[in-house]
């Protein structure tokens, strides 16, 4: 004999099905929530960095090299060197530019660079990187903005985005906490328009570049809050 559903058990099944829509279920890779930091080598020409992330929410979503030191105990080390370089300096009555002090000490700032130093220590190094992104799920145009030029433009190419970046000529775009706990200086890369899926990233190093040995490098990758990505149509037919 059949037993009756109930009409309660219905609307338990009905709400369970809701829930489990509109809860998002771990992917089997990594998400930027709010970033993904990975550790990078670009001290040496041919390091390759392959992954995949989900994105789950389609957006402009920055691509940044994060420089910072090697450990906050390190960090902390230099800082206090910059500390006393300037105190002597100031019982000498000598006049100084804090961004040289900086850049001569501390690897990160001259690694970074900085337009307000003159000194050629301070004009940052020279790092070479090609980013490619593929999207896994489906085909579109991408939209993008580059470190060194904030113009948006659309990609020329039909198929997988590739860009080539030299990091000196590309001015520092923020500040932020590096996974060692240091603070590091961001340069951008670019920004691309992504749409949710999945999507296979590709870092190459392509110099050398044996100063960068000295920092806490890292690759971020984070939501880039600009225009109104419904507006742009990204989906080729």
């Amino acid at each position: 004999m059949r037993k009756k559903i109930k009409f309660r058990h219905i609307f338990y099944i009905i709400l369970i099905l809701i829930i489990g829509y509109f809860i998002k279920l771990p992917t089997k890779y990594e998400t930027p929530s709010p970033s993904i930091d990975k550790e990078l080598d670009v001290s040496t020409k041919g390091n390759v960095y392959d992954f995949n992330i989900s994105i789950r929410d389609s957006e402009f979503y920055e691509f940044t090299l994060a420089i910072a030191s090697k450990d906050v105990n390190e960090e902390k080390r230099l800082f206090e060197l910059v500390s006393q370089k300037k105190q002597e300096l100031k019982e000498q009555g000598v006049d100084y530019n804090l961004d040289d002090i900086y850049c001569q000490i501390v690897p990160q700032f001259k690694i970074a660079g900085s337009h307000y130093s003159s000194k050629e220590e301070c004009k940052g190094a020279n790092i070479l990187l090609k980013l490619k992104i593929h999207s896994i799920n489906k085909h579109f145009k991408y939209k993008y903005l580059t470190g060194d030029d904030l113009r948006m433009r659309w990609y020329e190419g039909d198929d997988d985005f590739e860009i080539v970046a030299d990091m000196s000529k590309i001015e520092i775009s923020s500040r932020a906490q590096s996974p060692n706990g240091s603070w590091a200086k961001r340069k951008r890369i670019a920004a691309v328009g992504l749409y949710k899926g999945d999507y296979q990233i590709r870092l190459e190093v392509l110099n050398d570049t044996p100063l960068a040995k000295e920092a806490g490098i890292y690759l971020k990758i984070n939501r880039y809050r600009i225009g109104k990505f419904g507006e742009l149509k990204f989906e080729l037919d």
